[in-house]
């Protein structure tokens, strides 16, 4: 567990997420995926029920390669970051990294401490030496964020979304721990 003093004068406890996390978290994916096109999904959250979230998350704990994190202001989840290792023996070093941020702490200092702790504790826990990730070319904000942590740009794929009947590409970036 980490607090972190944001720009904006609040706390953020970072923690590790729990199978008991589940009916919240949802509510959050449905939140944060209301505020920005940015993500994999929308409004809609993900398609699990609460069962299945609960099932997810306890795998995502038990796992040993995989990081999933749950910032917290005030008790209420406002962000998340993710680094999910793969199963097969040959990718099992190469991890994907996720972060997502609820609109109102933007630019508070929210990501770049979800970011680091995530990426940390993949680090130490030797298993993950390559981590990936995606992200909308648009997004250059997010963009910098993730240079800033230490990710490096190696690509771009061209219709890789397709948001309300619009293609948006994606910009591919790596990290070598």
């Amino acid at each position: 567990m980490a607090e972190v003093f944001l720009k904006n004068g609040k706390t953020l406890l970072i923690r590790r997420a729990v199978p008991e996390d589940a009916e919240a978290l949802l509510a959050y994916l449905k939140k944060v995926g209301s505020e920005s096109d940015n993500l994999l999904f929308g409004a809609e959250g993900v398609a699990f029920t609460l069962e299945q979230e609960r099932e997810f998350l306890g795998k995502l704990y038990a796992s040993p390669s995989d990081w999933f994190l749950l910032g917290l202001v005030d008790g209420e989840i406002i962000a998340t970051a993710g680094v999910y290792g793969n199963a097969r023996e040959r990718t099992r070093h190469v991890g994907s990294f996720a972060l997502a941020v609820r609109q109102p702490f933007w630019n508070a200092g929210v990501g770049t401490a979800m970011g680091k702790e995530v990426l940390r504790l993949t680090k130490e826990s030797g298993l993950i030496t390559v981590v990936h990730l995606t992200v909308r070319t648009e997004n250059v904000h997010a963009q910098r964020l993730y240079e800033n942590l230490g990710f490096r740009m190696v690509g771009i794929l061209h219709r890789d979304l397709r948001i309300r009947g619009e293609y948006a590409d994606t910009a591919q970036m790596e990290l070598l721990l």
